[in-house]
């Protein structure tokens, strides 16, 4: 998000919400890191289990647009760090630069778009360093991304799916779906896992496709969630007909719920579609950012955090099985 275009007061709770909590807030092992990438210094925060990072999972946490690594914390309530000790599994919070992605949006206006910032070269190139210094499983590594964050995971599942140095396995996009140019490029080299968390009134990334507009200004054009679905278990060659659930909230006073279409008939590789209706431009269980107004509601469904290091978990689960191989892509 641009704060330059927001009205002053709505600029400056969103300066409070990127800027907010300082790592002590948060408690266990916090490490700031950075790299020269592509000749220009990258930056991470990390958050290493009690047991240590060797063995173990790894999930990348990925910022929206404007917005900074450790902002992903509060959005979240921390939750990722907490689980990390809970489960055991490393979190690590990378900062775009510009505040942005190149997410894959031709027409996106950020800073990475507009300068071909290498973003899926740099998250290739961290995880392979954190393979090899910290040890983290290279067979269970994850993205998870909101916004501008969760169009960048769509083109990690799109470029970096597989077994080789820097791939992912899986990846969770709220409030983000295929951009029509990735959606016409996009050709992984094999099967992976995607999540997509998507409120039905977004004002920002509408759930039915077209163009992201922020604050009135056009930030790319977008395919419907449903599009990008039907892509997704197309190419892990699910089964047709997904198995439906459905998440009331947690909260008497929120009216917002969510619909679950699983594809898990996917050669263990599933693809999932929730849909909060009600829900806004907003991380399901996180804070709510900035006002109703401005960004829609919070949901208080159990499709948050939690929900999401299951859906990761039980995928690393399967790729650990050595004797279970990923089917062949479309």
């Amino acid at each position: 998000m641009d704060t330059r275009r927001i009205p002053g007061a709505w600029a400056r709770a969103l300066l409070l919400v990127t800027l907010a909590l300082p790592l002590s807030a948060c408690g266990g092992k916090q490490l700031n890191a950075a790299m020269t990438w592509d000749k220009q210094e990258r930056t991470w925060l990390t958050k290493l289990p009690k047991e240590g990072a060797k063995g173990r999972p790894l999930v990348l946490v990925l910022h929206g647009g404007r917005g900074k690594a450790k902002g992903m914390r509060w959005v979240t309530r921390g939750r990722w760090d907490a689980l990390a000790d809970e489960r055991g599994f490393t979190v690590v919070y990378p900062q775009g630069l510009g505040k942005s992605w190149n997410d894959g949006r031709t027409d996106g206006l950020g800073y990475a778009t507009r300068h071909k910032v290498d973003d899926v070269g740099f998250l290739r190139a961290l995880i392979q360093r954190l393979v090899r210094e910290r040890g983290v499983d290279a067979r269970r590594v994850f993205v998870a991304g909101i916004s501008n964050g969760g169009f960048m995971a769509q083109r990690m599942a799109c470029e970096a799916a597989g077994t080789g140095p820097g791939s992912v396995a899986g990846v969770v996009s709220v409030t983000a779906q295929l951009s029509v140019s990735l959606h016409g490029t996009c050709r992984p080299a094999a099967p992976v896992a995607v999540a997509l968390v998507n409120g039905s009134a977004d004002p920002l990334v509408p759930y039915g496709g077209g163009d992201v507009q922020v604050f009135g200004k056009k930030r790319g054009a977008i395919v419907s969630t449903d599009k990008t679905l039907a892509f997704w278990h197309k190419h892990n060659r699910c089964a047709i007909l997904p198995q439906a659930t459905r998440h009331g909230s947690e909260d008497e006073d929120d009216t917002t719920y969510a619909q679950e279409r699983r594809w898990s008939d996917c050669g263990g590789l599933p693809v999932v579609g929730v849909k909060v209706v009600g829900g806004g431009h907003t991380w399901p269980q996180g804070r709510q950012y900035l006002p109703e107004a401005l960004v829609g509601k919070v949901t208080t469904a159990p499709v948050g955090v939690d929900w999401m290091w299951a859906f990761f978990d039980a995928v690393g689960r399967r790729r650990t099985k050595a004797k279970v191989r990923d089917p062949a892509p479309r």
